[in-house]
């Protein structure tokens, strides 16, 4: 077993161990990973790099919502990723840890190719059919359905690599004609 299997199966079993956040749960850090490798394919991006940031990215999510204060998750997941590589080597630990810490962040011009790579990555598994999946497991009413739903929407406008863009498209306009349907059957 190589260190990119360990870690996949130390984040695992991290994941699986904490509440049942369907939002964020480790298919959705399979799905980001997945994502990742379309749009880096051609790309001068390590795909071990990409695996590595896709386990690691979420680590933290649940322990966010605990007693950590006001330590969103992204720095919680590089807090526990930093302890994680510490013990297991991979190449480029600090891109890794990097991306980690900024992948929650808006866009930025500074962001390195991969941090690009991956916010898309993130960003397009909060869209499309999936997208509505994750969105009705975080939300508890209508009012915040129709804005975890707005924010999805969003995510398109923030893409920002080529492949990324034409995979969001589709999805874009099912979470547009989903919410025209929503809100057309509803009394919202």
């Amino acid at each position: 077993m190589n260190n990119v299997e360990i870690i996949m199966r130390e984040c695992k079993e991290i994941m699986s161990s904490l509440d049942k956040d369907e939002s964020h749960n480790w298919e959705h850090s399979l799905r980001v990973r997945d994502l990742c490798l379309k749009i880096s394919h051609g790309l001068c991006v390590c795909t071990d790099t990409i695996k590595v940031i896709s386990y690691l990215h979420d680590i933290g999510r649940t322990k966010a919502r605990g007693v950590y204060g006001n330590k969103g998750h992204a720095q919680i997941s590089y807090e526990m990723a930093t302890k994680i590589l510490k013990r297991v080597y991979v190449p480029q630990k600090e891109l890794i840890l990097c991306v980690v810490r900024k992948h929650s962040e808006l866009n930025n011009d500074n962001d390195n190719l991969c941090l690009k790579v991956f916010k898309d990555a993130d960003r397009l598994d909060h869209m499309g059919a999936i997208g509505i999946y994750r969105i009705v497991h975080a939300t508890t009413n209508h009012e915040n359905f129709l804005s975890e739903l707005n924010d999805a929407m969003k995510c398109f406008e923030a893409l920002r690599m080529p492949i990324a863009i034409s995979i969001g498209k589709p999805r874009y306009k099912f979470l547009v004609d989903f919410k025209k349907r929503f809100l057309k059957e509803g009394y919202f």
